[in-house]
């Protein structure tokens, strides 16, 4: 999957420079960065995403908060927690007036996997909570399902704490899809 997904962004990029619009490359840079850190290829994220660079023309339209959680993201396959915690932390007030329900979600999430690995695990849980609830009412799923690698413990112990819930249910078992073997938990 990964490999296919780096191959389509990839052959989209000769379209997109050949176009020379700041703007398509701009959104390339951010489908490169969004692909690579979720599927952990590195060497396919743009320098900027990695090291959070960012300068105003990097920022097209709601495009600064969607590098912030590509720049969060690669910080999650980093492992630099203490990092991702202070930057999850900031994008509610990156999202401003635009309610970008997709930044609020992910923002949650990247929080509470930080707080999780720091030993903050009450606040991690109540942060997860929170993301849940954001996505409850549109049954969203897979954008939670792909930290399943860092959640789907979490999501589990709140399963089964609440075994009636069918969204928690459908969460945990996608997300489960995503997930280390039980033995590498935390």
């Amino acid at each position: 999957q990964a490999r296919q997904a780096g191959e389509c962004v990839s052959g989209l990029a000769d379209l997109v420079y050949r176009a020379g619009s700041p703007l398509l490359s701009n959104s390339l840079d951010l489908c490169h960065g969004y692909l690579g850190a979720t599927y952990k290829i590195g060497d396919g994220i743009p320098e900027w995403l990695r090291g959070g660079n960012f300068k105003a023309t990097h920022q097209f339209y709601q495009g600064n908060t969607f590098a912030h959680v590509v720049h969060g993201k690669c910080l999650l396959a980093s492992g630099d927690w203490d990092r991702l915690e202070a930057l999850a932390q900031d994008i509610p007030g990156l999202v401003g007036r635009y309610s970008n329900l997709f930044a609020l979600l992910h923002g949650r999430l990247l929080l509470a996997v930080a707080q999780h690995n720091n030993m903050h695990r009450d606040e991690a849980r109540q942060t997860l909570l929170q993301a849940v609830e954001l996505a409850r009412p549109d049954g969203i799923l897979l954008s939670i399902a792909e930290y399943g690698e860092h959640v789907a413990p979490m999501l589990r112990k709140l399963h089964r704490e609440n075994p009636a819930d069918k969204y928690l249910g459908a969460l945990f078992r996608l997300s489960s899809r995503f997930s280390v073997p039980e033995s590498n938990e935390h």
